[in-house]
């Protein structure tokens, strides 16, 4: 029976067979999010990097998205064909040289909750951010709130840095006032 569990084990393993035998799926991408990467890897053919800063001690009320959080990253770079790269900087203490790193390069900051445990009030410091690169360009997750979608976060920063060109918008002031405006130099509303 032992022998026969271990097989079965190296088997699954080496075709890398799995299955999310937990309640929701939790560990589990949607198939839209499949269908993305599949997309991004085809076309892509620079790595994406995700850098994940997460400190040791969250939050109770963090603790799930805790562990979404690492779970998708998990997922979704197993999922890419090696187009995405993980680096997951977990169990940071709030002052290490790991957790000063990632707000230099991404800006990614200690956050501040206030909670209730046992009646009382008290603050708490976490780290909980995510830095996507891909060449030059560089979208940064500096914080996750509470009922946030996890999944749809990372997938949509993916194919942000992923995407060959980002659309800008420009904005010109000139003196032409849309809602008409004032002169001071008639004492009346323009026109």
């Amino acid at each position: 029976l032992v022998v026969l569990l271990i097989g079965a084990n190296l088997l699954l393993k080496r075709y890398d067979v799995r299955y999310d035998l937990t309640r929701g799926q939790i560990s589990s991408l949607s198939p839209d999010t499949k269908r993305v990467l599949r997309e991004i890897a085809d076309k892509q053919k620079r790595a994406i990097f995700v850098d994940a800063y997460i400190s040791a001690f969250v939050p109770e009320e963090y603790v799930k998205v805790r562990y979404s959080l690492v779970s998708m990253l998990k997922e979704l770079e197993r999922q890419s064909r090696g187009r995405v790269s993980v680096r997951l900087h977990e169990n940071l203490e709030l002052f290490s040289d790991a957790a000063t790193q990632g707000e230099q390069r991404f800006g990614i900051q200690r956050q501040k909750i206030t909670s209730q445990a046992r009646g009382a009030l008290k603050e708490e410091e976490f780290i909980m951010g995510v830095a996507f690169t891909c060449g030059l360009e560089k979208v940064v997750l500096p914080s996750f709130k509470l009922g946030m979608p996890v999944e749809y976060e990372l997938i949509r920063s993916i194919a942000t840095v992923a995407g060959e060109q980002r659309k800008k918008l420009g904005v010109v002031t000139t003196d032409a006032q849309m809602m008409g405006g004032f002169s001071f130099a008639g004492m009346q509303p323009r026109q």
